[in-house]
């Protein structure tokens, strides 16, 4: 079959969320019953044969986009390997974009993780036959886009490697909001994690690797 993108689109509510990879977000601003949401969840995530990923974070609390275990406020060992493999043509080959969003929390992230979502976070990570990949932080406070496990106010030990393999070359750019980060590795900005293990490695066969910090909002947002 020919190849085809795949599109994940946060929505205008509060956790209007958008994830390949078990877990949730249970985090509803003002109720008193919140329950974080536990259990482990393991399994290895694959996506072959596509054109374009597009991960693009909405513009209300919580409307993240993610590729892997978790979510936001999910507690839990996370484990399993992902691997996205574009297109077998090199002419049929596209991009990879994940965007920041303009609500609190509003991230996108391809790994174990999410928004304050502890324990332990493992797998290996893979992305190859795909010409550039583009990651922008958003306008909201921790609209961070990442390919690693982790996030913002995390905890737990997070283990891989992460490997991302290009045609044409990569751009990240932090966002105009705190912690609006972007980031290719494990851990973020004010993690509580205890160790950080695993190689990575950037491959551009071609194009250049930029990499822009934002607009400085208590020296959070940083590259």
């Amino acid at each position: 079959c020919e190849p085809a993108d795949v599109v994940l689109n946060g929505g205008a509510g509060e956790n209007a969320y958008t994830q390949i990879g078990h877990g949730l977000t249970s985090d509803v601003t003002g109720n008193a019953d919140n329950v974080r949401q536990a259990g482990n969840k393991t399994g290895n995530i694959s996506i072959s044969n596509f054109a374009n990923i597009d991960l693009n974070a909405g513009g209300a609390r919580d409307s993240y986009t993610q590729i892997g275990h978790g979510g936001a406020d999910s507690d839990g060992t996370k484990t399993g390997d992902i691997t996205l493999t574009g297109a077998t043509t090199a002419g049929s080959r596209g991009n990879i974009t994940l965007a920041g969003g303009g609500g609190q929390d509003a991230y996108s992230r391809i790994g174990q993780g999410g928004q304050q979502s502890n324990d332990p976070k493992s797998g290996n990570i893979e992305i190859t036959n795909v010409v550039d990949v583009d990651m922008d932080g958003g306008s909201g406070a921790d609209s961070y886009a990442q390919i690693g496990h982790g996030g913002s106010f995390n905890g737990g030990n997070h283990n891989g490697d992460v490997m991302v393999h290009m045609g044409t070359g990569i751009e990240m750019a932090a966002g105009a909001s705190r912690q609006a980060y972007s980031q290719i590795g494990h851990g973020a900005n004010q993690g509580r994690s205890e160790t950080l293990t695993g190689d990575v490695t950037v491959i551009t066969d071609t194009g250049d690797i930029t990499m822009t910090a934002g607009r400085p909002v208590k020296d959070d947002n940083t590259v």
